[in-house]
């Protein structure tokens, strides 16, 4: 699940929050630096979810949003 300012994934390794992480768009070659934000505190067989926030990229996904009401 992707926002204007972040998203949501499901990751097989652990992350604190705090972390940062590289966000990749899947068949492009468009990176962007993330913070995690928030953290499952359930793991499953599929892994932890876990929230992020682009910190380097504005309109990174590349999608026009809704304005914030």
């Amino acid at each position: 699940m992707v926002s204007e300012h972040g998203g949501m994934l499901r990751a097989r390794q652990s992350f604190q929050k705090g972390a940062t992480l590289e966000i990749r768009v899947r068949n492009k070659d468009q990176f962007a630096k993330a913070r995690v934000v928030w953290t499952s505190s359930k793991v499953t067989a599929q892994g932890m979810e876990l929230g992020f926030e682009i910190i380097d990229q504005d309109g990174f996904w590349g999608i026009k949003f809704p304005p914030e009401t």
